[in-house]
């Protein structure tokens, strides 16, 4: 049935009411872009269609309870960018392994590679965490720098524990996103190297 849908609180109404139907016009709508959009930063077909899949299984999961503050374009696109930082960042991981595995073998390269990694990445941690705003930056020192709970931040600084929860949240999804742009050079330089 072809079906067109100019609202996206419809189509996500449509989704709880009908699922299939409006979930494959979600499907047949965006499968192409997101895939465009994986597939150029990942330069695998496979993966691409794979974290797109997934993109879509976390629609569907997440249906009863969506809500949208944005697009349903921006919203996938958005589930799409978290899997890419989340597949960079294995890859990372995977490569951090892999030089410790190696360092048997060149010990003393590795050991100084692995010295400006480390370097680079605290370097990065200070200076995102220095970009955050002023309160959240003090939120966010108390609570994993000096290993403060939510209540005794609360406490100390005269706000609701949710407050405290939520500047976490966003600080931790900037802090994220700033590794992100780092994660995706490293992954490049180790695959280059």
């Amino acid at each position: 049935m072809n079906i067109v849908y100019h609202d996206d609180q419809l189509l996500i109404e449509q989704l709880l009411q009908d699922g299939e139907r409006a979930f494959d016009y979600i499907y047949d709508l965006y499968w192409k872009q997101l895939f465009q959009y994986a597939h150029n930063r990942l330069q695998s077909e496979d993966i691409a269609k794979d974290m797109v899949q997934d993109v879509f299984i976390s629609l569907w999961n997440k249906r009863d309870g969506l809500k949208l503050n944005s697009s349903l374009s921006a919203y996938l696109f958005s589930i799409l960018r978290f899997k890419l930082i989340n597949f960079y960042h294995a890859n990372e991981v995977r490569k951090l392994h892999a030089l410790r595995v190696n360092q048997h073998d060149h010990p003393s390269e590795n050991n100084i590679d692995q010295r400006v990694h480390i370097n680079e990445v605290n370097s990065l941690l200070n200076s995102s965490i220095q970009n955050l705003p002023c309160k959240m930056k003090e939120i966010f020192k108390l609570s994993r720098i000096d290993g403060h709970s939510t209540l005794q931040i609360s406490e100390q600084l005269n706000i609701s524990e949710q407050t405290v929860k939520n500047q976490l949240s966003t600080a931790l999804k900037r802090l994220k996103l700033n590794f992100a742009d780092y994660l995706t050079i490293a992954v490049i330089y180790f695959l280059l190297k």
